[in-house]
């Protein structure tokens, strides 16, 4: 949380300072559409520095990080004692590259090795490590997981990272000072998350493929105060989640006011069946097939054949790399199909035995 805060207060001091240029539309209210985009005065942004932990591209009147209510005649959303705002707002690419430089000591291969990297264990001290122990092992069998967990599980395959979430988030809350909204703070957990990712966008869509492929299933409250209840795959198609009220809610991708359910959770065994620590080529539990043996065996095996036909030098296993290459990734993981079954259906071309699927 004090690193996205830190980060938003570092972007607007450079734009107050005349270093990044930034772009948006001045409105009165929320629901004043009619005036076009210009560039945004320094001076304003001197006083503009109010933004939005869980989504929109605006800037409000006052400091710090806010979340989004809805105002009391419902028909605008406010988030400062005034009502005005600057909405779309952006940045100019160039000028923000050349303002904040890479820094030439991060290790991009290995992001818990920069001083911004993901939290770990450590950060909190050695009195710390049974309450984390204790709520990693809860955390490995719970049924259910919040969507920042399940972000945190398929960039980690590591429960110990779930319960840093847990942990900081406990902490978080239970301070003296700083902003305790259950909001922000789930929020600033989904942030924490993306951290543990290579990607976050990248594993965010892959968990929304799994669950609209019907391999993990989710639940949620399709209006507030309802009973919780499994959500069919087919609610997903064309959604996206965002933070209200404490809680993960599903919503239209293209109209973000339109919740379509209210505290969303995944379910923890499809997820860790999907994404298993095991990496490719494992058997998914519950499973007797491999999917790698939906393969079209023939196919592959006459690919190799023509690949040696037109390379005689070819070795076998880049043979497969290229056919690997090609194939569609597997349907429960996500991930690429695994080398080295391809290599052995193909084997026989090599060394003049038979194909091998695998037992």
């Amino acid at each position: 949380m004090r690193m996205v805060e830190n980060a938003a207060a570092q972007l607007l001091k450079a734009g107050a300072d005349q270093h990044v240029t930034f772009i948006g539309r001045h409105v009165e209210s929320y629901s004043d559409k009619g005036t076009r985009t210009e560039v945004i005065d320094a001076l304003a942004l001197r006083d503009y520095q109010q933004i939005m932990i869980d989504g929109h591209d605006h800037l409000y009147f006052g400091h710090g990080l806010k979340r989004q209510y809805r105002a009391t005649n419902d028909t605008h959303l406010q988030a400062s004692e005034r009502r005005d705002l600057y909405m779309n707002v952006a940045v100019d690419r160039a000028a923000l590259m050349a303002h904040f430089q890479p820094k030439a000591s991060i290790a991009v291969a290995h992001p818990a090795q920069t001083d911004d990297g993901p939290i770990v264990w450590d950060d909190f001290g050695s009195e710390s490590l049974p309450e984390l122990q204790r709520l990693s092992e809860l955390a490995s069998r719970d049924e259910w997981w919040t969507w920042p967990e399940a972000i945190a599980w398929i960039g980690s395959r590591d429960t110990n990272n779930i319960a840093t979430l847990r942990y900081w988030a406990r902490e978080w809350f239970g301070r003296g000072g700083g902003d305790r909204d259950p909001t922000i703070i789930l929020g600033a957990q989904a942030f924490m998350a993306t951290q543990f990712c290579k990607s976050g966008r990248d594993a965010e869509a892959e968990l929304l493929n799994a669950i609209q492929c019907g391999h993990v299933g989710t639940s949620g409250r399709l209006r507030k105060g309802a009973v919780a209840t499994d959500l069919q795959p087919s609610i997903w198609r064309g959604g996206t989640v965002v933070w209200h009220d404490g809680e993960t809610v599903l919503v239209d991708a293209k109209q973000k006011l339109t919740a379509w359910a209210f505290d969303v959770a995944i379910r923890r065994k499809n997820l860790v069946e999907a994404f298993q620590p095991e990496g490719p080529g494992h058997v998914v539990a519950g499973g007797n097939v491999p999917a790698n043996r939906k393969l079209n065996h023939d196919d592959i095996i006459g690919q190799a054949a023509s690949m040696r036909a037109a390379q005689p030098g070819i070795s076998k296993g880049s043979a497969a790399a290229s056919i690997v290459a090609d194939l569609p990734r597997n349907p429960k993981t996500g991930k690429p199909r695994d080398t080295r079954h391809i290599e052995r259906m193909i084997a026989h071309l090599w060394e003049g035995g038979l194909s091998q699927s695998p037992r």
